[in-house]
């Protein structure tokens, strides 16, 4: 009985003994360099930038020195929209001058997409590691952002379609901004003080502008009965003379606005392409 006491007690010792020793094996090749190298490229192809992130950082505490791991950092911080993690973590890792290309280039994504656009300016200027074509995509994003769209044309025309395929849609969105036509203030007040609410029509916001004639339209009606059943003594006269001048007033700055809005929500469609065409390509 002893013996097989002995026995079993050390079968089981035995058994623990070479667990503990496969699962830290196990550990070792799973947590290792290349497996979480692997691991983080595919997170990265399934979209799950964030999570990619997380493994890259491990990847580059263990190989500090690679480059590529920092690419795929700071792609993954961009397209995970963690921006101002992104644009920390390049400077951690580099200064702005002394970033190698393909860091560099991402780099300068971020700051676009963060509106950083001075920063992104000086990087452009004083890094000499950015190639010609990469200047003229980066400085053609920037002007389209700023809805200069003549200049962000002269700079989309300038890069080869074979190695920036969005260049097709960038130069479609820079051609809508040069063929727009904004509409006039003035144009738009002058027109809704010769007929309330047709400023609005121009400015394209039809359903206001007929509001604003049929009101004050109704308005006036009524201050016109008012004065001709009892002159200047009638108070429905008084009353509705003075709600249709608020009115008349107030509609001709409406339409000021409305041309404003017009404009401005132009422009913001025509941004909204160009974020999506450049922020989502990797």
């Amino acid at each position: 009985m002893p013996n097989q006491t002995t026995s079993m007690k050390r079968s089981v010792f035995i058994f623990i003994f070479f667990s503990l020793i496969t699962t830290k094996i196990y550990s070792q090749n799973l947590f290792d360099t290349e497996n979480t190298q692997k691991f983080a490229q595919n997170l990265f192809n399934s979209g799950e930038y964030t999570s990619a992130a997380y493994e890259l950082e491990r990847a580059i505490f263990m190989t500090p020195n690679n480059d590529s791991l920092k690419t795929m950092l700071l792609r993954s911080y961009r397209l995970a929209q963690n921006l101002p993690m992104g644009i920390a973590r390049a400077n951690q890792l580099f200064l702005p001058q002394n970033m190698p290309n393909p860091i560099a280039f991402e780099y300068g994504k971020l700051l676009l997409q963060n509106k950083k656009f001075e920063t992104a300016n000086q990087l452009f200027t004083q890094n000499t590691n950015l190639n010609t074509n990469q200047k003229n995509y980066l400085n053609g994003v920037t002007f389209a952002l700023n809805n200069q769209w003549t200049t962000a044309q002269k700079s989309f025309l300038l890069l080869p379609t074979s190695e920036y395929p969005q260049t097709t849609a960038l130069l479609g969105v820079a051609q809508k901004g040069i063929s727009f036509k904004p509409k006039k203030t003035l144009t738009a007040c002058l027109l809704s003080t010769l007929v309330p609410g047709l400023g609005r029509v121009y400015a394209k916001d039809w359903k206001d502008g007929l509001i604003s004639l049929v009101f004050i339209g109704t308005m006036g009606f009524q201050a016109y009965r008012g004065y001709a059943k009892s002159g200047f003594e009638s108070p429905r006269f008084w009353i509705y003379s003075t709600l249709t001048t608020g009115f008349y007033v107030a509609n001709i700055y409406g339409s000021y606005q409305s041309a404003r809005q017009y404009n401005n929500n132009f422009s913001t469609n025509l941004n909204a392409q160009v974020t999506d065409i450049f922020y989502t390509t990797e």
